[in-house]
Formats: C-alpha cells, sequence, structure tokens
C-alpha cells in the first residue's frame, strides 16, 4: 500500500493532502470555542487532538460516554502514555457531511458535561 502512494502522480496527492487540511480546518474551528476544551489540529496530520483533561479526570470515561450518548466514536490517547492524559483522538479521514454532525454533537455533550 505505501509502495502504491509514492506511485501516485503529485496532483493526487496533493488532492487527499488539500482534502484532509480543509476536513481537519473546519474541525478546529467547530471546536475552538468549547468550554472546557483545548483542541489542537497539527497540519499535515490525520487526527486533531481534543483536550478533555478540563472536563473529566478520564479521556477513556468521556470517549465512552460520548459514543453512548451521541453515537460518535473517537479514541482516547491516554494508551500512548502520560503526556496524552486527557486527550483524544478525531479522525479526519471522514467526510465533511459526517464530520460537520459528529463535531455538533461534541460540542452538545461538552456542553453536557462541563
Amino acid at each position: 500500500m505505501a509502495i502504491a502512494a509514492f506511485q501516485l502522480p503529485g496532483s493526487a496527492i496533493e488532492a487527499v493532502r488539500n482534502a484532509l487540511d480543509e476536513k481537519r480546518g473546519m474541525l478546529v474551528r467547530s471546536m475552538q470555542n468549547l468550554p472546557g476544551a483545548w483542541v489542537h489540529g497539527t497540519p499535515g496530520g490525520m487526527f486533531v487532538l481534543l483536550d478533555v483533561g478540563g472536563l473529566t479526570s478520564s479521556a477513556h470515561d468521556f470517549a465512552a460516554g460520548l459514543l453512548d450518548a451521541h453515537d460518535v466514536a473517537v479514541l482516547p490517547c491516554e494508551g500512548f502514555g502520560p503526556s496524552t492524559h486527557g486527550l483524544i483522538r478525531i479522525s479526519v479521514t471522514e467526510s465533511l457531511d459526517r464530520l460537520e454532525p459528529a463535531c455538533e454533537r461534541i460540542a452538545r455533550y461538552v456542553a453536557s458535561v462541563g
């Protein structure tokens, strides 16, 4: 699979990069003012990080509650070491049609636990 990526024309790679940038930007803009949470989207990354440590003592509990309450799946980062305590990862690989309502659901959940 990785070898195939190197064989793609530059325009195809640029199109993927631009699509991920657009989705990452939308996620960051939609979550930048969530009370008690902090969002970080690194350029070029496939994930946006949301710090929910100000809302809960466990990112795992936050992720489980979000899934139960709003059917949105995110990944708690706590398994990556102590520096990731309170962080969840949100993938930017889904379509905008799925990410936009997911952001609205995340905002509702943040408001309910904040």
